[in-house]
């Protein structure tokens, strides 16, 4: 059950943000001084995005409470990493370039290192 929960903060972080990414994109306009208020409230990535972020804090203090900080911040925060740059490459059509790809290894394998080695 606790690993489900660090699994929870994963993907609800990294929803979370791609999110964010999409209510910034055409034709949406993120809110500004400079955009009327109706365009604020209609852009319910925006919105949705801020509840996530809001979820995925509370499943972080959670998992913070089951796990080591050296386990649940760097397999929280790297595999959100992991999954916002797949889903861009693949989705959004940003750059996902095979050193990316190899970036997000490394530092997936750097993440599992301390979160093994620390709940040894």
């Amino acid at each position: 059950m606790k690993w489900f929960v660090l699994a929870l903060g994963v993907l609800l972080n990294a929803g979370a943000s791609i999110l964010i990414k999409v209510s910034s994109m055409p034709p949406r306009k993120l809110p500004s001084l400079t955009t009327p208020v109706s365009s604020w409230v209609s852009n319910w990535p925006l919105w949705v995005g801020v509840v996530t972020y809001g979820l995925a804090f509370l499943v972080y203090v959670h998992a913070l409470s089951l796990f080591p900080a050296t386990v649940a911040h760097p397999v929280i925060t790297a595999g959100a990493i992991a999954i916002v740059a797949t889903i861009a490459g693949l989705v959004l059509g940003e750059s996902l370039s095979a050193l990316t790809i190899a970036g997000i290894l490394v530092v997936m394998g750097g993440v599992l290192m301390i979160a093994f080695g620390s709940l040894r």
